[in-house]
Order: C-alpha cells, then sequence, then structure tokens
C-alpha cells in the first residue's frame, strides 16, 4: 500500500534526522519536498492536537498572524503556512 511505504520512509526520515545520520543531501531534498512540494491541510483541531495545544490558542494565532485564507467548504488550514506563524513555545524538540 502506498500508506505503509510513506509511513516506512517517513520514520526511515526521522531516525536518520534524531541519529544525526541523515546526509546533507538527503536532508537538502526532504527539505524541498516537504517546504516546496507537499501541500499539506490540517483542521484547527488537528493543528491543536499536534502542537498540544487547545482550539481556540490556535485560531487566535491564525486570527493574529497568518494572512492565508483557509479552503472553502471544509475549513482546511495550509500547514506550512501555520507552522512559519506558530508560536515557538508550542514547537516540540524532536
Amino acid at each position: 500500500m502506498e500508506e505503509d511505504f510513506i509511513i516506512e520512509v517517513l520514520d526511515l526520515i526521522r531516525a536518520k534526522i534524531k541519529r544525526g545520520d541523515c546526509t546533507k543531501e538527503q536532508a537538502d531534498a526532504v527539505y524541498k519536498v516537504t517546504s516546496e512540494c507537499l501541500p499539506l491541510f490540517a483542521t484547527a483541531d488537528e493543528i491543536a492536537e499536534h502542537y498540544g495545544k487547545s482550539r481556540d490558542a490556535v485560531h487566535s494565532v491564525i486570527k493574529n498572524k497568518m494572512i492565508e485564507k483557509p479552503r472553502k467548504n471544509v475549513t482546511l488550514y495550509n500547514f506550512k503556512a501555520f507552522r512559519k506563524v506558530v508560536p515557538s513555545s508550542w514547537l516540540k524538540h524532536y
């Protein structure tokens, strides 16, 4: 399955990064794909769960700092755009 392959690859990449075994070429490629090519949208609830914060806190950051508008019909926010404005205290240190 595609999902299994994606999980396996992401797990390997994460492990290599945590161990410091990821080459610069690999890190650059992963960064380019995730920052430029991966359309990643999430609901406010998903973002809140990811950062361990309340939905209201997420909406507050979106309202006060995020310029990009959500997709219509289902409220999905661009995770990369949110990541640029997330308070540093919310960041997990993997």
